[in-house]
């Protein structure tokens, strides 16, 4: 990837984490990332595709965040390390809001999106909560509808950790989260 294009897209990842999607033009990509806005065209033939990469970027971020949670010792272990990757990035989810969920809920606000593109970053992780859940023997159907809570339940605490500009918001209903999962 070329250095410019890869300027590019740290700073629309940066400013819409930081500002959300809607404020986030074109000219403030190109100020932060140092890049003619000219430029832009060259490298993202529309804004969407720019859009489509930085999707991309924040997919492949959940999963390292989830290849690091399945390194530990078993399912339950396994989910127990996703929610502490929250815990963790609590005073940054607190300031700017959930990286993941905030451009999903970014996205789906954007005409022309995919939609099953746009929810990439949180459908891959209801999807491994899911394997998780079955394989510590919960059917099909429960073990998706956990998974749901638990993405739902680490969602809502950042979206309140971030309106209410309190992280200790989130990390009470992370603690809530991995008592609960213990349970399971």
């Amino acid at each position: 990837m070329s250095d410019k294009r890869q300027r590019l897209l740290d700073a629309a990842l940066r400013l819409a984490h930081e500002s959300g999607l809607s404020r986030t033009t074109l000219a403030r990509i190109a100020e932060e990332s140092k890049v003619p806005l000219g430029n832009i065209y060259y490298y993202f033939r529309t804004k969407e595709a720019l859009w489509r990469a930085v999707i991309e970027v924040r997919r492949g971020q959940v999963e390292q965040v989830l290849a690091r949670a399945a390194t530990a010792p078993d399912p339950k272990a396994q989910l127990l390390a996703l929610t502490e990757y929250f815990l963790e990035a609590g005073d940054e989810i607190s300031r700017f809001g959930c990286p993941f969920g905030g451009l999903c809920h970014d996205l789906s606000q954007e005409e022309g999106v995919d939609p099953e593109l746009r929810a990439a970053p949180l459908a891959t992780l209801l999807d491994w909560a899911d394997e998780r859940f079955q394989t510590l023997g919960q059917p099909k159907k429960e073990a998706r509808r956990l998974a749901g809570h638990l993405v739902a339940g680490i969602q809502g605490g950042a979206l309140l950790a971030h309106a209410m500009a309190d992280p200790k918001l989130l990390r009470r209903e992370i603690r809530f989260l991995q008592r609960w999962i213990e349970t399971v």
